[in-house]
């Protein structure tokens, strides 16, 4: 029979137990009633282990006994150990969500034992006390997470979960900027296709393509966005900046309609120094706008005023110029006359006008008929 008894508790993962009463003496281990674990008998000097196979064993109590041999070898005597062997806390854990993408955190899931560290290999930025990922500090990739935990009897277990990290997608847009007031632009778009492009309201964008109505857009500074998602749900965005620049103004204007003689000068306002032109026939001066209505041909013609300012934006304005051609008569008379009676013209083209000479001729104003008589008195009294 035992002559003691004592009471020890072990985790079914405990490493071997071992009784070091005295160094000098060998243990000899045996079951005292019904057999539990499975025991492996060290007849060591020093270490006198008694190795249970844990993992088959169930907890509860079990009971050993140990006795020691003397140098004439004869047993000693027996001490009985009552072995508790004690369950493994257990947990769970998990991350709702993976795989995930690379932005933001990610909590986990746990449950069971409290008060575990976590823990995970190079390139996962975890929290070592609640588990929190940094999804966005991690690096890409699939990792074991590992949960260590211990009971209030010291026993303790780990339980693990994979976490799985996709790469952000990535992409580049840059346009030529700036712009004039004019046209389109279009975008030079680099990586992952299929975004949508935006900006704030006064620029005119293609969400699809990212083309820019510049005519149609408010010029100023933008910045235009483009989002973007890959095949594994993971978005991203990226940026460019836009600066669309006004067209420069002016305006030009003539007293038309003129006759064709002489000149006419333009009345302009705006940006100056930009060039005139128009159609074959008007002879305008490119640099001043001047028009020679007397070399031009008569007609309805278009004046172009074409400029640019200092940020290279180029415009243009119009205005209509209308210039008559000058009448056309012919008269005559049947000269020369005696200085009798009267003399009569011979009128052709254009009616209405008025007649006129030097001093010495009479002459009807209205309808150019000479009083040759009155002319001779004049001359008499002349001579």
């Amino acid at each position: 029979m035992p002559t003691g008894f004592d009471t020890v508790g072990v985790c079914n993962n405990h490493d071997p137990y071992s009784v070091n009463d005295n160094p000098t003496i060998t243990y000899h281990w045996f079951y005292i009633g019904t057999a539990g674990p499975t025991i492996s008998i060290v007849d060591a000097p020093v270490n006198h282990h008694v190795f249970i196979n844990w993992t088959t064993s169930s907890p509860g109590t079990y009971v050993l006994g140990t006795y020691s041999t003397y140098s004439n070898g004869c047993p000693g005597d027996t001490v009985a150990y009552q072995i508790l062997v004690m369950p493994l806390p257990i947990a769970g854990i998990s991350y709702t969500g993976s795989p995930f993408c690379a932005t933001g955190t990610t909590n986990v899931t746990q449950t069971g034992q409290t008060g575990g560290t976590y823990s995970s290999t190079a390139g996962l930025v975890i929290n070592a006390a609640n588990g929190q990922i940094n999804l966005a500090a991690s690096t890409s990739g699939t990792y074991t997470v590992t949960y260590s935990f211990s009971d209030i009897y010291g026993c303790s277990n780990t339980t693990t979960t994979s976490v799985t990290i996709n790469a952000l997608p990535t992409a580049t847009i840059a346009y030529s900027s700036p712009f004039c007031a004019t046209g389109t632009a279009n975008v030079t778009q680099t990586g992952q296709t299929g975004g949508t492009y935006s900006s704030t309201a006064g620029l005119v964008i293609n969400a699809a393509s990212g083309q820019i109505d510049l005519a149609a857009s408010t010029p100023g500074t933008y910045t235009v966005t483009y989002s973007f998602s890959d095949s594994n749900g993971c978005s991203n965005t990226t940026f460019t900046s836009v600066v669309i620049n006004a067209l420069p103004t002016a305006t030009i204007a003539y007293a038309s309609p003129f006759c064709a003689t002489g000149t006419a000068d333009v009345t302009q306002t705006g940006q100056t120094g930009g060039a005139y032109s128009s159609t074959a026939g008007l002879v305008i001066n490119a640099a001043s706008g001047q028009i020679d209505l007397a070399a031009s041909t008569p007609g309805t013609y278009t004046v172009t005023y074409s400029f640019s300012d200092s940020n290279g934006c180029s415009n243009t304005t119009t205005t209509s110029v209308v210039i008559h051609a000058l009448p056309t008569a012919t008269i005559a008379y049947a000269s020369p006359f005696c200085a009798t009676g009267t003399a009569d013209v011979t009128q052709t083209g254009q009616t209405g006008g008025a007649y006129s000479s030097t001093a010495g001729l009479v002459i009807n104003a209205a309808s150019g008929q000479i009083d040759l008589a009155v002319a001779r008195t004049v001359q008499r009294q002349v001579l």
